[in-house]
């Protein structure tokens, strides 16, 4: 029986739960170290409903970002048929280039690849060198 962590929809549903809880902390976070000027222009409860709005807007975002990677990364394991640095590191790249195109074109697309690519590796080789590598 394949464990859920194992398939493809079930990385996906995680990363998608996953992404928009820290989506939404993160928003919560920020919004919490600005309370003091926020809250000098607009009342308790106008903050309150503009902070849960962003917080639910940036929560979708991280969501969709983790759907991206988590499936991506998992298809191109299955594929692939190994589990190693580099499968992070071209999803990041493709995410990155597609986040680029959507915003700058053509010089985003490069840009967008090589940071995405360059951020996941970087982030992947820091992983194994604490230990906390899946392989």
């Amino acid at each position: 029986m394949m464990l859920v962590k194992d398939s493809t929809l079930g990385t996906g549903v995680m990363s998608v739960v996953m992404g928009y809880v820290i989506g939404v902390v993160f928003t919560l976070f920020g919004a919490v170290i600005a309370t003091e000027t926020s809250t000098q222009t607009m009342g308790a409860a106008d903050f309150m409903k503009s902070t849960l709005r962003n917080s639910h807007r940036s929560g979708k975002n991280f969501a969709l970002f983790g759907l991206l990677f988590g499936g991506l990364d998992v298809m191109l394991e299955k594929r692939r048929g190994k589990k190693d640095f580099w499968n992070p590191t071209v999803v990041g790249g493709l995410i990155g280039g597609g986040y680029g195109f959507r915003y700058y074109k053509y010089p985003g697309l490069v840009g967008g690849y090589l940071g995405g690519a360059g951020a996941s590796l970087l982030l992947e080789l820091l992983m194994d060198k604490m230990g906390m590598s899946q392989r």
